[in-house]
């Protein structure tokens, strides 16, 4: 309760607040005033803000449209690059598979010609060797041959018991 005898005293101690003025509308020609002055404000506005609001929005709109038309230049140049670029490396491949197909063409040729050469020579070889081994055999035959006697002597010799060229018993 001192919380309100505090609030009854101070409101008692001042003095009771002025009544409000009349009507603003209707005295000392306020509302023809705030009409002159907004008028006045928005003619300001629009003659000397608003052309170079205007001006700055057409400035942007331009610049938009050419950044468009650049990015549309842009992206078609990009497009017949990209084209280009397949082309080119279209044909690259094709000149690569090319070059690819030449090589192991001349590969199989190189190791068929080295196949054949490897056969020749093998052949010259087997027939070389097969002369070698014919002319040791006729050699050791003929030196059979001339050694047969000698050798038939000697078996028998042994055979016998004499010496070597006739001589009687041999002695052990």
């Amino acid at each position: 309760m001192a919380v309100f005898a505090v609030l009854d005293a101070a409101l008692r101690a001042h003095p009771k607040a002025p009544p409000p003025p009349p009507l603003f509308l209707l005295p000392n020609f306020t509302s023809v005033l705030e009409l002159f002055l907004f008028l006045a404000v928005l003619w300001f506005l629009a003659n000397s803000v608003l052309p170079k609001l205007r001006q700055a929005m057409t400035e942007r709109e331009g610049r938009q449209r050419e950044q468009l038309q650049a990015a549309e230049v842009a992206r078609s140049s990009a497009l017949e690059a990209d084209l280009e670029r397949r082309r080119v490396l279209q044909g690259a491949r094709a000149e690569a598979r090319s070059i690819v197909d030449t090589a192991r063409t001349e590969a199989e040729l190189i190791v068929a010609e080295h196949r054949q050469r490897a056969q020749h020579k093998r052949e010259a070889l087997l027939v070389e060797g097969r002369m070698v081994v014919a002319s040791e055999k006729q050699r050791a035959m003929e030196l059979l041959r001339e050694r047969t006697d000698e050798l038939g002597e000697l078996a028998a010799a042994r055979v016998l018991g004499v010496e070597p060229g006739g001589r009687g018993p041999a002695d052990h």
